[in-house]
């Protein structure tokens, strides 16, 4: 039987709410075909009215604003006298929506309050559905306390009428109105509970805006990947406005990303939707972006044609307001009018976002406007403020993934600030403008425990995957076992990232060492500090020592990334290759281990007696100690020399304790023998050396000795692992559980490795140890022989228990045997005596 004109409505409003507005469009042009007839009675005309108003949205998506609202003035003259008063206010409520969805807020937002006192003549949807579109609306003019309390009781209109797709809807812009307030891990958390609601509407959206929470956060991959799934949702639904706003978010992360030429791509296109469905707000948001991408692209004449479109538009939203004065300052800057550009920045403070992308973008022309202004102070002043205000926010997320992408935010100041050191030709303003944006997170104060079921289970499941894969023989298929596992590493970020503002607090940031104290702490320790750093793809470095200070251009980044990668490739084959084949690695080992000395010795060589290596993302995991130019002299790799120059108190009592994982023919022994270097050391092994007896040692025991197998994850490096007897130990749980140790000797395979992010901030087991607190870490970059490794370690612990510190240990302990030259101590000079 065909559905009735009311089943049809309802069919259709469903589809409205799943986004679908093809399927829409045609249910409710096929009620309003029987309903739309000159003698209709009441009860069909207000259904007809309905339709009408119900056919608006996918109208809208189809041929824009206008049109919608001409659909709605049919549905208000459609009904009785009596009915009219529900259809006025109904059809309000849908231009109201439609109006914020084309960019005007301010009059959605008056013509929803103008009908507060009608809309108990709503159904629970239709109220709901009203304060949900007021609530989105304040928060495009920057009524943040409004936009919380009309989304609030839409979610409790909703939830006490059972209309969960509204439900959803409010919490998801809860999420939203936590973003602009920023508070990033909040944003998160509301958006995941939103898509978990599973209402039964596209997602579209909750991707849209997750991907924008996380840009804030600087997870450019994590957007990316969301933003793209949200744009193929949003095509296959024909959702045109949600598919634009997708490309003005993707254009936003490849401006991030450096690539302007994509970000130019994206906004273009969007600004073409947007101006085809008549939503002239959106569309500015794409033109200030697409005037961002061409500015960084060079391409001048494009940027000043967005510009004075940016310019021509007149917006009510505070926030395009200041997005477009930044953009006017940036015009100005390229002019040489550095009062005009003073003027829009003024008026961009004047209606400032909170968000931290907006701050760092005002820091950013305030120090532009300064060096062009030949005012070195001012342009300081902005930089320092801009360094601190990132390192305070990294110090908001209490997980290492969190406050590591935060340094992403950075580029364009420590650019500019590079830039002007460099021309100096100052090594003080180098070293400043380095230690500036580099390793924020390893000023910030150690990451605390967070006790958290939903984690223990994820972790445990995960475990379960492992066994399972490690039990397997070589001929069945693990596909579906490592496609489960890589969910639940997925699973695990995100939970880490929406509890990562818990317990995190802005205090017991270390301040950068002055260059006078750095000076004289070099000449103090007899050390020769190199700390490596990219710009403007060029490999630089600078050098420290009593005798000399001085910024070596090396190379090409290109060059030194590829000799890099090359001899971290033949280190990992060098584990596996059959006897014959070892010599062959072996030898292009060497010839690369040589390559890359040569191509870094003007920066190795002095006369001083020990070494700080502060590396880069051009060279990840490099195995130091094996280059020529390092040979023989105690060494340690530091996130920043501004760690390296902390100071360290010695133990008064020392607390050792060594355990031992599972299938490594000679782990036991040489856990007992580190063990045997320390007045009352002790060894967990076999079904003893548990994940959880591990946890336990980091807390609370001085020095921990792991000779077990180990696992650095390239993809996720926050999975990288050491396995004990009931499975991986990972590297992102040692976050969670208050870790006291001083010292970590990781005798693992590979753990010493780690992933770079932008601000070479470092991903990995042995820089997840170091920001939990860790002093030192000793690891290797690559698989070292199980005899190798009991010689060295015994020999290590020996020279550390007498009293030498963990660089002079290690380097007197590698004497004469084999691949001890691939561990190192990163972190920081300790030493465990006085």
């Amino acid at each position: 039987m065909a559905p009735t004109p009311a089943e049809l409505i309802a069919l259709g409003v469903q589809a409205n709410a799943a986004g679908r507005p093809e399927e829409s469009a045609r249910v409710l042009s096929e009620a309003v075909q029987h309903l739309d007839r000159p003698r209709a009675g009441a009860p069909d005309r207000m259904l007809l009215a309905r339709a009408l108003i119900a056919l608006a949205i996918p109208t809208f998506e189809s041929a824009g604003l206008n049109a919608a609202l001409a659909r709605l003035e049919e549905a208000r003259r459609a009904p009785t006298k009596h009915d009219a008063p529900v259809i006025a206010a109904l059809s309000t409520v849908q231009e109201a929506g439609l109006l914020a969805r084309a960019g005007r807020w301010s009059e959605a937002i008056e013509r929803l309050t103008a009908i507060d006192a009608d809309l108990h003549l709503l159904s629970a949807r239709e109220h709901a559905v009203a304060v949900l579109n007021r609530g989105m609306a304040r928060q495009s003019v920057a009524d943040l306390a409004g936009s919380r309390a009309d989304l609030q009781q839409a979610r409790r209109v909703a939830e006490q009428g059972g209309v969960h797709d509204i439900a959803s809807m409010a919490v998801q812009n809860l999420g939203c109105l936590a973003l602009l307030e920023g508070d990033t891990p909040a944003a998160i958390a509301a958006m995941n509970e939103a898509d978990a609601m599973d209402a039964g509407t596209s997602t579209s959206t909750v991707k849209l805006d997750l991907g924008r929470a996380y840009i804030e956060a600087g997870l450019l991959d994590e957007a990316r990947t969301t933003l793209w799934a949200g744009l193929h949702i949003a095509t296959k639904d024909r959702l045109n406005l949600t598919r634009a706003e997708i490309l003005v978010e993707l254009a936003r992360e490849a401006v991030l990303s450096a690539a302007p030429q994509r970000a130019a791509k994206y906004a273009g296109e969007a600004a073409s939707l947007f101006e085809r469905f008549g939503a002239a707000s959106w569309r500015h948001h794409a033109e200030i972006l697409g005037a961002q991408a061409a500015l960084l692209c060079g391409d001048l004449a494009g940027f000043q044609t967005l510009s004075r479109q940016v310019a021509a538009h007149v917006s009510d939203s505070p926030t395009l307001q200041h997005d477009a004065a930044l953009v006017a300052a940036e015009r100005a800057l390229v002019a040489g009018d550095t009062a005009a550009a003073d003027q829009a920045l003024a008026f961009a403070r004047a209606h400032r976002r909170v968000v931290l992308t907006s701050w760092l973008h005002r820091d950013l022309l305030d120090a532009m406007i300064g060096d062009s202004r030949g005012e070195p102070r001012r342009r300081r002043r902005a930089l320092h403020r801009a360094s601190n205000r990132l390192v305070r926010a990294s110090a908001r997320y209490s997980g290492l993934d969190s406050r590591t992408a935060i340094a992403l935010h950075a580029g364009r100041l420590a650019d500019l600030d590079l830039s002007t050191a460099l021309a100096s030709g100052r090594v003080g303003a180098v070293y400043g403008a380095t230690e500036r944006w580099r390793a924020l997170t390893a000023r910030l104060p150690r990451l605390q425990p967070v006790d958290d079921e939903r984690l223990r289970q994820l972790a445990g499941q995960l475990r379960q995957i492992h066994a399972q894969l490690d039990d397997l023989d070589d001929i069945t298929d693990d596909a579906e076992l490592r496609s489960a596992a890589v969910g639940l590493e997925r699973a695990i970020a995100e939970r880490e990232r929406e509890l990562s503002g818990q317990l995190a607090r802005g205090r017991d940031i270390t301040d950068l060492t002055a260059y006078p104290t750095f000076r004289r702490l070099v000449t103090e320790r007899d050390a020769h500090c190199v700390a490596f750093f990219v710009h403007r793809g060029r490999l630089l470095a600078l050098t420290v020592n009593a005798d000399r200070r001085q910024v070596h251009d090396l190379a090409a980044e290109r060059e030194a990334r590829d000799l890099s990668s090359r001899l971290a490739a033949d280190l990992r084959v060098l584990s596996v290759a059959p006897g014959p084949m070892r010599a062959v690695v072996e030898g292009s080992i060497q010839r690369q281990v040589g390559a890359l000395n040569a191509l870094l010795e003007p920066a190795l060589t002095s006369r001083a007696g020990r070494v700080a290596v502060v590396p880069s993302t051009v060279l990840p995991s490099v195995p130091w100690r094996m280059l020529p130019s390092l040979a023989g002299r105690p060494l340690v790799v530091s996130p920043s020399l501004t760690v390296w120059s902390q100071p360290a108190a010695p133990l008064t009592t020392i607390c050792m304790t060594a355990i031992a994982g599972p299938a490594v023919a000679r782990a036991g022994a040489e856990a007992a023998a580190t063990a045997q270097a320390w007045r009352g050391g002790t060894t967990y092994t076999g079904h003893a050396a548990t994940v959880a007896r591990l946890t336990d040692l980091l807390r609370d025991c001085d020095i921990v000795h792991i000779a077990a197998h180990g696992t650095h994850h390239d993809e996720s490096p926050l999975f990288s692992s050491v396995h004990l007897d009931d499975g991986p130990a990972f590297a992102y749980e040692f976050q969670r559980i208050g870790v006291g140790a001083r010292h970590v000797v990781l005798s693992s395979c590979s753990v010493g490795q780690s992933q770079f992010r932008t601000g070479d901030e470092a991903l990995g087991l042995t820089a997840s140890l170091l920001a939990c607190g860790v002093r030192n870490v000793v690891a290797a970059v690559a698989p070292v022989r199980d005899e190798s490794a009991v010689a060295l370690m015994t020999a290590y612990h020996r020279e550390l228990a007498q009293g030498l510190d963990v660089a002079t240990a290690l380097e007197v302990a590698s004497e004469g045997v084999p691949d001890a030259r691939l561990f190192a101590a990163y972190g920081a000079d300790w030493s465990a005596r006085a």
